[in-house]
Formats: C-alpha cells, structure tokens, sequence
C-alpha cells in the first residue's frame, strides 16, 4: 500500500472534524464558505423535493455519447456516464486523441 493511500485511510472524518472544518473555512476564506453553503441547501432542497410523496418522476438523463441512461449518483449537471464516454466525445468532437 503506498503512503498517500494509508494517508487517507487513516483521515478523521468525522462530525467534529467537519465542524472544524466549516468553522476554518468561513473565518479563512468566507466567499468560498458562502459558495459552498449556498450549494449544501441547493442540493438539499433538491434532495427533499425529490423525496415528497406524489412528485413526478423526470425523464431519466441520458450519456451525451452512448446514450444510456446516466447513474442516479452522478451530479446534477453531469453529461457522461463515465470518464471513457466523456474522453470518446471529446474525441469524436476534436479528432484530437487524449492520453489514457
């Protein structure tokens, strides 16, 4: 196992050490606290909306390059199913090939 690995097992993640977090954050860099607030209540509105009886379920999302419906996990304004879809459109859209 190599050292950056152990290093992130062996993170704390725990409530208190988020609080802390939050709390440096907002004393440190305030405009970048406000983003960040500002999406958690965003995502969470979405996330309660979704979650009301009788709402209408959406169109499922489809992959901008194969076309199969996107992974329920995937952010909101994700347009690939994966990184090889996303790498295949750019590529289909540059003719450029990336590195792997």
């Amino acid at each position: 196992m190599n050292a950056s690995l152990q290093h992130i097992l062996k993170m704390n993640v725990s409530k208190e050490a988020d609080a802390g977090f939050m709390a440096e954050l907002e004393r440190t860099d305030p405009e970048r606290y406000r983003k960040l607030i500002h999406n958690m209540l965003k995502e969470a509105t979405r996330l309660r909306r979704l979650s009301q009886p009788g709402t209408v379920t959406t169109i499922p999302r489809k992959c901008g390059y194969c076309g199969l419906a996107l992974p329920p996990d995937l952010r909101s304004d994700a347009r690939y199913c994966d990184s090889t879809c996303q790498r295949n459109a750019r590529y289909a859209k540059t003719g450029v090939r990336m590195a792997a």
